[in-house]
């Protein structure tokens, strides 16, 4: 059975894959710890260890936006990160056109064609990193190369960011869709299964739609163009749909937490949920 993470603005769900050790993991508690709820509701404190994170990064649309809010995460708790950047340098219609806030010591290379690996693997000029977040890979034959070289680095967890599209509930089937739900055999669950395949540490994340103020795009200016104007909002069917729209910087702290906590998130699914 699929193990089962999920996770929420400021908070995430994780179970271990050791059978009935349900936790409840709280990122951004202080800096340097996770406070961890074990299933008899003790607490304890778990020291996150402080990570060299190459996060690999798209260029727009919902997940451009997450690097940006994962470098601020990272570096505010004194982890060191570098970003492989999709792309020849910033677009003003996108998330990037932010990164003039990150701290000074955010290290952007920006890559090109990141399906080039070798090439922009060897922008790195030979560094290595303890964690990779990838939030750029859509296929087996993409993730492969970095992949392959993290294993070479001894990361500790390759993070990936993956897609919720994979689902396939049943027709008709408007509720909340759960880790028993089938998924298809897209092309990032093939990265998933590529992954895991090659034997490393992962974990997968699975959002929804993304929002946040620095997209070159929004999913939610149709509707708040019509609230503000007083007109009605059409939705899908009898309005029971249920949809989760999850701001960037959520789904960044989701992954930041299973960064330099390994114990917890190694194995996992994060995704974000609707309730």
């Amino acid at each position: 059975k699929t193990p089962r993470g999920v996770g929420v603005p400021r908070q995430v769900q994780a179970r271990q894959a050791a059978p009935n050790r349900d936790m409840l993991l709280f990122p951004g508690f202080a800096n340097s710890f996770h406070v961890v709820a074990t299933p008899r509701g003790a607490l304890r404190v778990a020291p996150v260890t402080m990570a060299d994170v190459l996060v690999i990064q798209n260029k727009g649309g919902g997940h451009g936006e997450i690097g940006f809010h994962l470098a601020q995460h990272l570096v505010s708790r004194g982890d060191a990160v570098t970003i492989l950047h999709e792309g020849d340098g910033p677009n003003p219609k996108e998330a990037h056109r932010a990164y003039g806030e990150l701290p000074s010591d955010v290290k952007v290379i920006w890559g090109g064609d990141l399906s080039e690996a070798a090439v922009c693997l060897a922008k790195l000029e030979g560094a290595s990193f303890s964690a990779v977040v990838d939030n750029w890979s859509k296929s087996p034959e993409a993730i492969a190369p970095y992949a392959t070289a993290a294993k070479a680095w001894g990361v500790s967890n390759y993070a990936y960011v993956s897609s919720a599209g994979m689902y396939t509930p049943d027709k008709g089937d408007y509720g909340a869709v759960g880790e028993e739900c089938a998924v298809k055999s897209s092309g990032q669950r093939q990265a998933e299964e590529k992954i895991a395949e090659m034997g490393l540490p992962f974990s997968y994340f699975r959002p929804q739609y993304i929002y946040g103020p620095a997209q070159g795009k929004s999913y939610l200016a149709f509707f708040f163009d019509r609230i503000t104007r007083g007109r009605p909002v059409p939705v899908p069917n009898g309005g029971d749909q249920l949809v989760t729209m999850t701001h960037a910087a959520d789904n960044a702290a989701m992954v930041a937490a299973a960064v330099g906590n390994e114990v917890v998130a190694v194995g996992e699914i994060g995704r974000d949920w609707p309730r």
